[in-house]
């Protein structure tokens, strides 16, 4: 199930892309990830509001996080560390 879900980044900042890589979390924006998009049940965004694009028929989760950019790497890798929090916790979040 894991899988099919997406994460959309309108403007992704270096940093934190270079901090959440090691994970292997895709961070990213462009044809690829609209393409996973368009395949996905659920889309998760974090915090991009209005500048995410809306594909019809897909359920969004809308997950509400510190704003990493301009942050070094140590106020970086908490917020990393909640969102794979977040994603295991993802599969009875979307049963329940």
């Amino acid at each position: 199930m894991l899988d099919r879900l997406a994460r959309h980044r309108s403007r992704p900042t270096p940093r934190p892309s270079r901090s959440s890589a090691a994970p292997g979390a895709p961070v990213g924006h462009g044809d690829r990830v609209l393409e996973t998009v368009r395949a996905s049940d659920v889309v998760i965004t974090m915090g991009c509001g209005d500048t995410c694009p809306v594909f019809p028929g897909k359920r969004y989760l809308d997950w509400r996080l510190d704003d990493p950019a301009g942050q070094g790497v140590d106020a970086v890798r908490p917020i990393r560390d909640e969102i794979a929090q977040r994603i295991r916790g993802l599969p009875a979040d979307l049963d329940g």
